[in-house]
Parts: structure tokens; C-alpha cells; sequence
């Protein structure tokens, strides 16, 4: 025996057309602002509207709605904040290449004071110790022998506070020569 299809009941193909429509109602309303939850009973045939679960879903997208406003709001004081970060940011910058300018300056003035400190330190240094000298003089000699003065003159160098040196006197027909040992009281 062959089997033949059978044929649905015009009936039946109608309800199968509704249920589909609902199904593609079900699906179309969760991108409305309010849909509306429905079960659907396949063997009674009945599509139910279950009002608890649209009131929670309607609470669900209000609350959806207000967080969206909340975030809206709390991103433009973010970006707000970010702005005034920003320009904070780019002040402090410039201040801190003013005081980093500064500091190259007092680094500089620094380094001048410390050069001009040496040189003063050395300036004392050498003004403290004598450096070394000659000294030409002309002076005049007593001669015991003759009960006269003899002019004279001399070289003397003087290393720090100890000096050594020469003279010559001349007088009439005599010449006196020497030598002298001087140190510097001063």
C-alpha cells in the first residue's frame, strides 16, 4: 500500500498562520518601548497576555531609559572633567617649564657665585702670603772709621719672610760691599 499524504484542514493551516504571526509579533516586540509579554498555548489555541510579566518588562525599559539619561549625564561630567584635567594639565606644564627655566638660571648663578667665591678665596690666599720680591734700595751707611755716612745702594730678594741680598757703598776713594740676611716682620 502506498501511502498518500494527508491534508491538513483548512482550519488548521489558519491557526498555524496565526500562531506564526504571533511569533513574529513576539519577536518584532522587544524592540518596541513597552512589549508586551504572551504565551502562547498550542493545544487550547489561545495567546494569553501575561500582564505581571509586561508591567516588569515596562519597569525593565523605563529603568533602561533612566540609566541611559544617568549615564548621558555622567559621561558630559566626565568630559567636563576631563576638559578641566586637561587644562590643568597643560597649565601645570608651562609652570613647570617656567620653574625648570628658573632653576637653569639659579644653576647658572650659582656656578658664578662659586667661581667669584674662589677667586675671592684665592685673592685672600695670596693677599695672606707674600709672594716673592726684589727689592733695589739706596740708603745711607755709618762708617765708625771715618765718623761718616756712606751712601750705599742694594739689592734684596725677599722669598716669603725671608730675604737675602747685596750691597755696595761707594766714598771717595773706598768702596764697601757686603752681604745681608733680612726677614719681614710684616
Amino acid at each position: 500500500m502506498k501511502k498518500q499524504k494527508q491534508k491538513a484542514p483548512i482550519g488548521t493551516l489558519l491557526q498555524n498562520v496565526k500562531i506564526l504571526i504571533l511569533i513574529t509579533i513576539l519577536i518584532l516586540l522587544p524592540q518596541q518601548t513597552y512589549s508586551q509579554i504572551v504565551s502562547i498555548d498550542l493545544q487550547n489555541q489561545k495567546t494569553v497576555l501575561d500582564r505581571k510579566a509586561t508591567i516588569d518588562k515596562a519597569k525593565f525599559v523605563e529603568n533602561e531609559k533612566r540609566l541611559r539619561i544617568a549615564n548621558t549625564k555622567l559621561l558630559e561630567i566626565i568630559r567636563k572633567q576631563d576638559s578641566a584635567i586637561q587644562s590643568l594639565s597643560s597649565t601645570n606644564i608651562s609652570k613647570l617649564e617656567t620653574i625648570k627655566l628658573q632653576n637653569i638660571q639659579i644653576l647658572k648663578l650659582s656656578q658664578t657665585v662659586q667661581r667669584y667665591t674662589e677667586m675671592q678665596l684665592g685673592y685672600e690666599e695670596k693677599k695672606k702670603r707674600k709672594l716673592t720680591s726684589l727689592f733695589f734700595k739706596l740708603r745711607a751707611d755709618y762708617l765708625p772709621m771715618t765718623n761718616q755716612y756712606l751712601p750705599s745702594t742694594g739689592l734684596t730678594y725677599f722669598w716669603r719672610k725671608v730675604g737675602g741680598g747685596i750691597h755696595i757703598g761707594f766714598f771717595k776713594d773706598r768702596i764697601t760691599y757686603g752681604a745681608e740676611i733680612a726677614i719681614s716682620v710684616f
